[in-house]
């Protein structure tokens, strides 16, 4: 049986209801539950490889194609690096050259502009625009 072209990435929303499409791990798989997030590798009834990310409580949050798996997981490692980094340049522009948190924040602003000019990447996308509030 071939897969629908959708087939490619499975999305499961966060209130649990299940798609047709979605990849089937048992309810009953072991889930680490001392942190918050988890994947868990699987192959869908079409055949494909699949990643899937739970909560440590075993709720579905949703599933990637391996390809989208392994972008996230440079995105999350790049992340991890700049917040690092942003932390060690906030501290020093407080501590050694007594900047107040405004203006520190400005310059590490500054910096990440260099950075992304320099590398030509941003260190993470634009945060998505949320609706209005009811």
């Amino acid at each position: 049986m071939n897969a629908p072209q959708d087939s490619k990435l499975v999305q499961i929303d966060l209130a649990g209801a299940r798609k047709a499409s979605e990849p089937q791990i048992p309810p009953d798989a072991p889930v680490p539950q001392d942190r918050g997030i988890w994947a868990f590798a699987g192959v869908n009834r079409y055949g494909e490889p699949f990643v899937q990310l739970r909560r440590s409580t075993g709720q579905v949050l949703f599933g990637l194609t391996t390809d989208l798996a392994r972008d996230l997981a440079r995105n999350l490692l790049s992340c991890a690096e700049a917040a690092e980094t942003d932390l060690v340049v906030t501290q020093w522009l407080k501590e050694r050259m007594k900047v107040d948190d405004a203006r520190a924040a400005q310059i590490l602003l500054d910096f990440r502009r260099i950075r992304e000019a320099i590398t030509n990447r941003k260190t993470s996308p634009p945060a998505p625009e949320l609706p209005p509030a009811a």
